[in-house]
């Protein structure tokens, strides 16, 4: 049987070079999702008093964390984003983009959204 864990993506949207639509079909195109199959929707979401837009994705992996945290620093790269949030089932990251030099923060469920 296939392994199976459950991954929700928080992705900005202010400093992003890529349109929502765009951004979905760079996840499709990178099978993060069974079937590509999942559901997504913007909020608002806030971080030191700052607002931002942010694309909500959520999902089933058939993915191992490693390939997962692979695939995801590789499209905060191609997003120009300095990490992405994610839960891969029980695990709660920020995955940052290859080659990020500034400083990391750790993951916080306060600002985190679920869809």
């Amino acid at each position: 049987m296939k392994r199976k864990e459950k991954l929700i993506l928080n992705i900005g949207l202010n400093n992003n070079t890529k349109t929502v639509n765009e951004i979905l079909e760079h996840i499709k195109y990178s099978s993060l999702f069974i079937d590509n199959e999942f559901y997504s929707r913007v909020d608002l979401s806030e971080y030191k008093n700052e607002v931002e837009q942010t694309l909500i994705i959520e999902g089933c992996t058939s993915f191992c964390l490693s390939t997962c945290v692979d695939t995801i620093e590789r499209l905060s790269s191609v997003f120009k984003q300095d990490c992405i949030a994610a839960k891969i089932g029980n695990n709660e990251l920020l995955i940052y983009r290859i080659g990020y030099k500034g400083e990391k923060q750790r993951f916080n469920n306060k600002y985190f959204l679920n869809c």
